[in-house]
C-alpha cells in the first residue's frame, strides 16, 4: 500500500440514482484530504464565497473540538471525483450464531472495503463548516488523541469535471443546505447540555414549585392562549426570561459562552442568580404566587391571563419587557432586591394606561407584539420609576414620540404615565 493510498470500511447503499458509501474518515484524513467546497463553482467570486461563508464559523467549531470531551458531529457527505476508488465487497462466513442466507436480499453486498487510490478529489458538499473546524483545530498546540479520533462520512460520486455532474452536485449541495433544519428552539432547552440557560431552566422546570408541573406549558412557540387558564407561561418564554437575566455579556460573547457547558459552580450560581430572581418576584406579585400555591383544578392563570387582557406578568410579551426593564435597571444601579419591590408598584393591567396601544389592542382584544411597542414598553417601566433616560441613551422627548406614534397621536396629545415616587 502506498503512502497516500487509503482503505476504509464501508457500507454501500442506494437512494434514488446515487449509490453511496457509508464510513468514517480519522480527523487528520479529513483535514488532510478533504475540500471545501468551492469546487463546485467555477467561477472564482463564487468559490470565495463559499470559502468565506464557512470560515467565519470554523473558529467555534474548532474551539468545541479542542474543548469538549464529549464531542459528537453528525456525517460529513464528500463528493468523490477524479481517480479510480474501487470497491471490495467482503464476504461474512456461516457459524454456529449467524447464517448469512438468511439475510434479506437487498442487504447483499453491502458490506465492504472503499479502496481510496489518493489521486482522487474529496469534498464536503454537506457539512463544509465542520471540516474547516477540523482543519483548523488540527493545526497549533495538539490535543492529545484529536488527530486520531473518527467522523462518520458518507461518500458520493460527483464529477464536476463535466457540466452535467457539476450542475448535479450544485444542486446537491444547495439542497442539503437550503432543506436543513435549524434545531429547534424547543429541542435545545430540552436536550441541551451545553447551553447553560437551557440547563438552568430545566433544572427550576423540575425543582421549582412555580413552574412543575401544569405550571409551563410545553407548546410550541412563544405565545399562550388565553385559553389556557392553568400555565403562568411557556417552555420557550421562561427560556428568554432567564437568558435575559442570566447573561454576563452582551452579543456574541454571551452566545459563545452558552455553546460550551460552564463548570458545575458556575451552573450552580446561575441557579442561584435565577432562584433569586423568581423568589422575588413571586414574593412581589400575589398573582404568581397563587398559580404557585395552586393546584389544576383551580385555573388560576385564568384569572389573570383572559379576553380582556389581564396581568402584564401573565402574557409573553409583558413578561419579556418586564424582565428587560429589570435587567437594564439593575445594570444601572442597585440589586434585584432594591428594584423588584419598586416594579411591583407599577400598572400592571394590560386594559389600563400606559399599556392600551402600546401592548394592547383593546378593540380587537388581542396583544400588540411588535418590537417597537416592546422596546417602548420597557422604557415606560424604567420611566416610571424615575430612572433618567440619559443614562440609556434615550430621553423623555424621545420616548413620549415613541409613546405617542404607538398611540397613533401627536405628541402634544400624550402625556406619560406618573412616575412613583
Amino acid at each position: 500500500m502506498t503512502a497516500t493510498e487509503m482503505l476504509v470500511p464501508a457500507l454501500r447503499a442506494t437512494m434514488g440514482d446515487n449509490v453511496y458509501y457509508i464510513s468514517f474518515l480519522r480527523m487528520k484524513d479529513v483535514a488532510d484530504r478533504v475540500s471545501l467546497a468551492e469546487e463546485i463553482h467555477k467561477n472564482t467570486g463564487l468559490r470565495e464565497l463559499i470559502q468565506r461563508r464557512v470560515t467565519n464559523r470554523s473558529k467555534e467549531i474548532s474551539t468545541y473540538l479542542r474543548t469538549q470531551s464529549q464531542r459528537f458531529f453528525n456525517a460529513l457527505i464528500i463528493g468523490v471525483y477524479g481517480g479510480s476508488p474501487e470497491w471490495y465487497e467482503l464476504s461474512v462466513g456461516k457459524s454456529d450464531q449467524f447464517d448469512p442466507s438468511n439475510l434479506p436480499s437487498y442487504q447483499e453486498g453491502v458490506l465492504g472495503m472503499l479502496k481510496l487510490a489518493g489521486s482522487e478529489k474529496l469534498f464536503a458538499i454537506d457539512g463544509q463548516h465542520r471540516v474547516a473546524g477540523i482543519k483548523d483545530a488540527l493545526t497549533g498546540e495538539p490535543v492529545p488523541g484529536l488527530a486520531d479520533e473518527e467522523v462518520c462520512t458518507i461518500f458520493l460520486a460527483a464529477d464536476v469535471r463535466q457540466e452535467a455532474g457539476l450542475e448535479r452536485t450544485r444542486r446537491l449541495f444547495s439542497t442539503l443546505n437550503r432543506y436543513a433544519k435549524p434545531v429547534d428552539m424547543m429541542d435545545i432547552i430540552a436536550l441541551d447540555e451545553d447551553d447553560a440557560v437551557a440547563i438552568v431552566t430545566r433544572r427550576l422546570m423540575e425543582e421549582y414549585p412555580l413552574f412543575k408541573e401544569f405550571r409551563i406549558s410545553v407548546s410550541k412557540g412563544k405565545a399562550i392562549p388565553v385559553t389556557d387558564k392553568k400555565c403562568f407561561t411557556n417552555i420557550t418564554t421562561l427560556y428568554e426570561a432567564n437568558d435575559i437575566i442570566l447573561a454576563t455579556d452582551r452579543g456574541r460573547k454571551w452566545k459563545d459562552f452558552k455553546r460550551f457547558r460552564p463548570t458545575d459552580v458556575r451552573l450552580a450560581g446561575l441557579y442561584g442568580k435565577a432562584t433569586e430572581f423568581w423568589n422575588l418576584i413571586v414574593k412581589n406579585f400575589p398573582p404568581l404566587a397563587e398559580v404557585q400555591d395552586s393546584v389544576s383544578e383551580d385555573l388560576i392563570a385564568g384569572k389573570y391571563r383572559h379576553k380582556g387582557g389581564g396581568h402584564l406578568l401573565f402574557r409573553t410579551i409583558g413578561l419579556l419587557s418586564f424582565v428587560r426593564a429589570v435587567r437594564m435597571a439593575t445594570q444601572l444601579e442597585g440589586t434585584l432586591s432594591t428594584w423588584i419591590p419598586k416594579f411591583a408598584r407599577l400598572p400592571i393591567d394590560l386594559a389600563s394606561e400606559p399599556w392600551v396601544g402600546v401592548l394592547w389592542e383593546p378593540t380587537a382584544n388581542v396583544m400588540i407584539t411588535r418590537k417597537e411597542n416592546q422596546r417602548t414598553a420597557t422604557l415606560l417601566l424604567l420611566y416610571m420609576l424615575g430612572i433618567d433616560l440619559a443614562r440609556l441613551r434615550t430621553s423623555v422627548v424621545v420616548l413620549k414620540e415613541r409613546y405617542a406614534s404607538a398611540l397613533n397621536r401627536t405628541i402634544a396629545e400624550v402625556d406619560l404615565p406618573k412616575r412613583i415616587t
